[in-house]
Formats: C-alpha cells, sequence, structure tokens
C-alpha cells in the first residue's frame, strides 16, 4: 500500500475492511499490520495497490453476501445433524439451505476528551465487523 508520502514509501496492511465514496472519489477502510483497529484510516483509491482492491472485491461475504449449502461446512467442526435442533418440548425444526452470510460495520460511539484548557479532542474512533446470518428454519 502506498503511504501517500512523496517517496512513494509502501506501508504493510493486514486488509482493506471497506470502501466508500466521497465526492466522487472512493476511499479505503485500511487495517494496518501491527496496528489496533482504533488507528485504521480512510486511504484515497490513489494509494492502494491493485491487489488489496482486487483481495477486498474475491471476499465473499462482502457486500450482498454470499449463500452457503449444507455441503459447504465441514464435518470435521460441526458434528452430524447440527442443523437439525430440538425445543425443550421436542419440537424440532431444521436450517433450510441455502443459508446467506455477509458483513458489515458497526462503529463505535463518538468519544470527546476535555483538556485542562477547555479545548475537546476527538477520540480515535473503532469498528466492530458483525457477521449476519440469514437462516430459514423449518419444522422438522
Amino acid at each position: 500500500m502506498n503511504g501517500g508520502s512523496a517517496s512513494g514509501a509502501f506501508y504493510p496492511v493486514e486488509r482493506v475492511v471497506a470502501s466508500r465514496k466521497r465526492k466522487r472519489h472512493t476511499e479505503y477502510l485500511v487495517l494496518w499490520e501491527g496496528y489496533r483497529r482504533e488507528e485504521s484510516s480512510w486511504v484515497p483509491e490513489a494509494d492502494v495497490t491493485a491487489t488489496a482492491k482486487r483481495e477486498r472485491r474475491e471476499e465473499p461475504i462482502r457486500g450482498h453476501g454470499k449463500n452457503y449449502y449444507k455441503d459447504d461446512f465441514a464435518e470435521r467442526y460441526f458434528p452430524s445433524g447440527w442443523h437439525i435442533v430440538h425445543d425443550h418440548l421436542g419440537d424440532g425444526c431444521q436450517v433450510d439451505f441455502p443459508i446467506r452470510l455477509h458483513s458489515k460495520l458497526r462503529w463505535s460511539s463518538v468519544v470527546y476528551h476535555k483538556s485542562e484548557d477547555g479545548t475537546l479532542t476527538r477520540k480515535l474512533q473503532s469498528f466492530t465487523e458483525v457477521l449476519v446470518v440469514n437462516v430459514v428454519k423449518k419444522r422438522c
């Protein structure tokens, strides 16, 4: 990732988390390698390598999500019959495949710190990535 400096230096990136349009220009939210989430920053498209953009587009759960089928879940992590559930009354239901997964960002509240001289400073804002699972249940 080009750091945008005059020297054309590259900085290590853990991954590109999101993209947005600002005044007809695309920006990417970059999670920097070795830094906290609060220190992530929006970077102009010109400073993001083609590889980073391609990897972001190819992530299957971004945007509208991706359909997953029962066979997509490894048997070693999910025991036989994991998709069937019974409640305390013995009534059962099962997951109706495909299920759809997509992710979205949730931002922390904006917090300001008031210094002794009365000036307000905005603290760094963090985000959490939330995985949304859309499941249809049907009776067994």
